[in-house]
C-alpha cells in the first residue's frame, strides 16, 4: 500500500534544528501506526513538570558526556522531589529540602553505581520551583506542591562553575543564594540545541530596518570587541543596554557579535551556538584580535562553557592557550574551541571529530575531561 500523509508538522520541526531541507515523497508499508510529531514534542513539553528516571524515560539516556545533564539533545537538572516526612517544613521554608544536581557530580556517580536514582526527575525549568511531594508526618496523608531548592555544591565544584572551586566562602554564597539558573543555562548553550518550543521574536523587538541601519553605521563592527562580521552580518546584534527591547533610542542600543551579546547582562535566556563562537573567534584571529591576548582578555573571547576550565588553568599557571585555530582536513577546516598548540592538545566542546584531530597526533580532550582529569592534563599542556 502506498502511504501519502502530511509531513508539514515534520519538516517545520526539521527547520528549527537547521537540518538540511529535503523533498519526501513516503512509499512504504507500515506495521504498526508511528508516532506524530505531538508524541515525539510530549517528553520535551513535559519536562517543565519533571520525567521520573526509569519509568518515565531511562536511566541511560540521561547522559553527561559534557559535563552537564544532557536529555535528547537538551540541558536538564536532576532532582528527588520525594522530601517524605520534610515535606511541610520543605513548604515552610525553600531551600530546606534536598538539594538539585547540574552535573555528573560525586553524589550521582555514587547513586548510579548503586542504582539510586530511580527516585529521581529531570527538569528543565529555569524558576527555581521544584514539584515535591512528601507524606504528612501527623495525618499520613500525601502532600503535594511546589518549593525551591538548594544546589548541589559537588556539582558547581567540578564544572568550576564561575571560578567556584577556588573561591572564598562569601563569594560562593553569592553564586548560590540565589542561583541564577537562566544564567547556568546560557553559560552551557554551545552544548546543546535550541529549545524546541523558543519563544518566537518579541513584537517589540527592533525591526530589521532598524538593524540594518546600525550595521550599516558601524561597518558591521562589534562595538565591544571589534571583530568584522561584514561577511557573517548575522552573527551581529542589537544589545538593548536597559535591557528593554522597545527602547530603540541610538543611546540604549549598541551593536554586539553574538559572543559579546551572550556575555552581557540579559533578561531571559540567550542561546548562541558553538559554530557561531567558533566562526567569530576565527575571524577575530584573522583580524589580529588575539595579538596581545593575557587570561583576562582570553576568558573574554573564549566560549563561556570553557570559562571553568579556562579559570582552573589560570590558577594554575598553565601557559596560555588559544582560540580561533582550525586543523585542515580533506580540504576542510575544523575548528578548535581551544589549543595549545606546542604540546598539540586540543579542548573539543563536541567530541564528533575527535578521531580526525587523533589521526593528525593531536591528544583530545572535552572540557569535562579536562577538569576532572585535572592531575593529568596539565602535564599534558606544560
Amino acid at each position: 500500500m502506498k502511504l501519502s500523509t502530511d509531513f508539514s508538522g515534520l519538516r517545520n520541526l526539521v527547520e528549527e534544528l537547521n537540518c538540511a531541507h529535503r523533498t519526501y515523497t513516503p512509499d512504504f508499508f507500515l506495521a504498526r501506526r508511528t508516532k506524530g510529531i505531538a508524541d515525539i514534542l510530549a517528553p520535551f513539553e513535559q519536562l517543565s513538570e519533571g520525567l521520573k528516571l526509569g519509568e518515565d524515560i531511562p536511566l541511560e539516556q540521561i547522559q553527561s558526556r559534557s559535563g552537564v545533564f544532557d536529555f535528547m539533545g537538551q540541558q536538564v537538572i536532576v532532582y528527588m522531589p520525594n522530601q517524605a516526612e520534610k515535606i511541610n517544613e520543605v513548604l515552610d521554608e525553600p531551600k530546606s529540602g534536598s538539594c538539585f544536581h547540574l552535573a555528573e557530580c560525586k553524589v550521582i556517580e555514587e547513586k548510579r553505581m548503586k542504582t539510586s536514582l530511580a527516585d529521581h526527575f529531570i527538569i528543565n525549568r529555569v524558576d527555581g520551583v521544584f514539584p515535591v511531594y512528601g507524606i504528612d508526618p501527623v495525618t499520613k496523608k500525601k502532600v503535594k506542591g511546589s518549593s525551591a531548592l538548594h544546589v548541589c555544591r559537588y556539582c558547581l565544584e567540578i564544572l568550576n562553575y564561575k571560578g567556584y572551586f577556588y573561591l572564598p566562602f562569601s563569594k560562593k554564597k553569592a553564586i548560590t543564594e540565589p542561583f541564577d539558573f537562566e544564567a547556568f543555562f546560557e553559560n552551557y548553550t554551545s552544548h546543546f540545541k535550541p529549545v524546541l518550543w523558543a519563544k518566537e521574536k518579541s513584537e517589540s523587538a527592533p525591526n530589521d530596518d532598524l538593524v540594518r541601519k546600525i550595521k550599516e553605521e558601524l561597518d558591521y563592527g562589534c562595538e565591544e570587541c571589534g571583530v568584522n562580521l561584514k561577511e557573517s552580518s548575522s552573527l551581529l546584534q542589537l544589545y538593548h543596554i536597559n535591557g528593554l527591547l522597545s527602547d530603540n533610542r541610538r543611546a540604549n542600543i549598541k551593536l554586539l557579535c553574538d559572543d559579546c551579546n551572550k556575555k552581557q547582562l540579559h533578561v531571559g535566556y540567550s542561546y548562541v551556538k558553538r559554530r557561531s563562537i567558533l566562526e567569530i573567534n576565527r575571524r577575530r584571529r584573522e583580524q589580529n584580535k588575539f595579538e596581545s591576548v593575557n587570561y583576562q582578555k582570553l576568558e573574554k573571547s573564549a566560549d563561556s562553557a570553557l570559562f571553568g576550565l579556562i579559570s582552573k588553568c589560570r590558577k594554575h599557571n598553565i601557559a596560555l592557550p588559544e582560540l580561533g585555530l582550525s586543523l585542515l582536513h580533506e580540504n576542510k577546516n575544523i575548528d578548535i574551541d581551544l589549543a595549545w598548540t606546542r604540546k598539540k592538545v586540543a579542548i573539543l566542546i563536541d567530541l564528533s571529530e575527535q578521531n580526525v584531530f587523533e589521526e593528525a597526533g593531536w591528544l583530545v580532550y572535552s572540557p569535562h575531561q579536562a577538569l576532572t582529569q585535572f592531575d593529568v592534563f596539565q602535564k599534558k599542556v606544560r
